[in-house]
């Protein structure tokens, strides 16, 4: 029904610049695709058997920014966006309106929704999917801007199965990758998790290092996805994970945000 409702604005060159899709991260990620797929068939005249080939080869019209890394955070380092801002100076040549695709726009760092937000004030002939896999909220002022869908109605089994409940530590070390927190601070978060204890030595590990700062809450984040808790626990944590957010948009201290976020996770360590 939802997709029906844009290709019918599409073909009518009404549809909105900006739209925020939640949903479990894999069916997200299809249905966009689908959606894309079926646009290509109504601009350009080409069979559905063909579109896959065509979007593998590029469009110039379409834009489709990933993470290099599944499990690490949007940085500068990592990608500054200057494809995506490129892409957004030129009108479209073969579509009605320019297309982007961005995956885990829930992992976007501040600085980088700031560029962002930017050039959104001067985008007519391009619309822009903020594919979010979470109920984390993007800043405040994309989110006012953005109509927000949740196409996926069907739940996919395996996208909210859990996992057996196992401690921290072992689980840490079959999600971690390389780099992607550093050995000290591994070992302090570890210590934590496991005795509640010396969180103010782990916090000022994080000082000044917002990357490592995003790694952290999106490895807590997964813990607390992949494992068993009362309802009434998982309430709390995403009320936390709302406050967290919130309190980057204002620019809160980043050690009153994560204080309540890892105390709340170690509660959760078996």
């Amino acid at each position: 029904m939802i997709k029906n409702i844009l290709l019918e604005k599409w073909s009518r060159n009404q549809m909105g610049h900006f739209f925020i899709l939640r949903g479990p991260k894999a069916p997200l990620s299809q249905w966009a695709n689908d959606l894309i797929e079926q646009i290509l068939v109504m601009d350009l005249g080409i069979s559905p058997a063909v579109t896959k080939e065509y979007l593998e080869r590029g469009h110039p019209d379409i834009l489709e920014i990933k993470k290099e890394k599944e499990k690490y955070s949007w940085s500068k380092t990592q990608n500054d966006f200057t494809e995506f801002f490129r892409f957004l100076q030129y009108h479209p040549i073969g579509l009605k309106r320019k297309l982007v695709l961005l995956h885990d726009a829930n992992c976007l760092t501040q600085d980088i929704c700031n560029k962002i937000l930017r050039t959104l004030e001067e985008v007519s002939s391009t619309t822009i999917f903020f594919l979010n896999p979470s109920e984390t909220p993007m800043l405040a002022t994309i989110e006012s801007r953005a109509i927000t869908i949740r196409p996926i109605t069907k739940v996919v089994k395996e996208e909210i199965s859990l996992k057996k409940v196992q401690e921290f530590s072992p689980w840490i070390e079959t999600y971690l990758e390389e780099d992607f927190l550093s050995p000290k601070v591994k070992k302090q978060l570890i210590n934590f998790m496991s005795h509640q204890e010396d969180a103010s030595t782990l916090l000022e590990s994080l000082k000044g290092d917002k990357p490592l700062q995003n790694n952290l809450f999106e490895l807590l984040l997964a813990w607390e996805s992949n494992h068993y808790s009362s309802f009434a626990h998982k309430k709390r944590f995403l009320e936390e994970t709302l406050r967290f957010k919130e309190s980057q948009i204002y620019n809160n201290p980043y050690k009153e945000r994560f204080f309540g976020l890892l105390t709340l996770c170690s509660q959760n360590n078996p």
